[in-house]
C-alpha cells in the first residue's frame, strides 16, 4: 500500500475516533464515578481525563505510524537506489561487451583492407 493511501486511512481513523470520543462524551451515559463512589452522571474530571487519555493514545499511535512510515520510506529509497545501481551496472556490462564486439570487427576489417592493399601491390 502506498504511503499516501496509508496516511489517508490513518487520517480517516483519527477523524472517526474523534467523532466516537465526542459522541461518547455527549451521550450522558451513567457510569460508576470515581469521585462520588456511586453510579450516576460522569464527574466532570472523568470526562476530561477520558478525552485526554484517548488523545494521548491517538498521539502515541500516530507517532508510531509516522515512525513506521519513515522507516518504510528509507527502505524504499534504499531499494530504489540499489535497483538503479544494478540497472546501471548491467547497462555498463552490455556497453562493454558491445564495445569489444565492435573493436573486434574493426580489427578484422582493418586486416582485410591491409591484405587487399598488399595483394594489389
Amino acid at each position: 500500500m502506498r504511503h499516501k493511501t496509508k496516511l489517508a486511512i490513518v487520517e480517516k481513523e483519527k477523524e472517526k475516533m474523534a467523532r466516537y470520543i465526542e459522541a461518547s462524551d455527549n451521550d450522558g451515559s451513567k457510569v460508576h464515578s470515581r469521585v462520588t463512589g456511586n453510579y450516576g452522571q460522569k464527574a466532570p474530571g472523568d470526562k476530561d481525563n477520558a478525552v485526554v487519555r484517548n488523545l494521548k493514545k491517538m498521539i502515541r499511535e500516530a507517532k508510531e505510524e509516522n515512525d513506521y512510515l519513515k522507516q518504510e520510506n528509507v527502505k524504499i529509497k534504499k531499494a530504489t537506489k540499489y535497483t538503479k545501481i544494478n540497472e546501471l551496472e548491467i547497462e555498463r556490462k552490455m556497453m562493454h561487451d558491445e564495445n569489444l564486439r565492435v573493436n573486434k570487427l574493426l580489427e578484422e576489417l582493418t586486416e582485410k583492407i591491409n591484405e587487399q592493399e598488399d595483394y594489389e601491390r
